[in-house]
């Protein structure tokens, strides 16, 4: 799949965006750092990521739209 340059752009300034010292910028670099070890990481899966959650004692609640690609469920299986 070919990516648009200016998608690809605003993909680097996303990440760029977002310090490893936010949860958000940990969440992403955790996740991608795995899924780059595991061969399935896509520039897509980013945009999959909940960028607000809730947290409700020990349960967070994510939104309804995160962890759509289907990579997402192949992080399980390479346990």
């Amino acid at each position: 799949m070919l990516v648009n340059s200016s998608r690809r752009q605003s993909v680097d300034q996303t990440i760029v965006h977002f310090s490893k010292t936010s949860t958000f910028g940990q969440l992403l670099d955790s996740l991608r750092s795995a899924a780059s070890q595991m061969g399935i990481w896509n520039d897509e899966m980013h945009r999959d990521l909940p960028k607000r959650w809730e947290k409700h004692g020990n349960m967070i609640i994510l939104p309804h739209n995160c962890f759509k690609h289907p990579n997402w469920r192949l992080m399980g299986k390479y346990k």
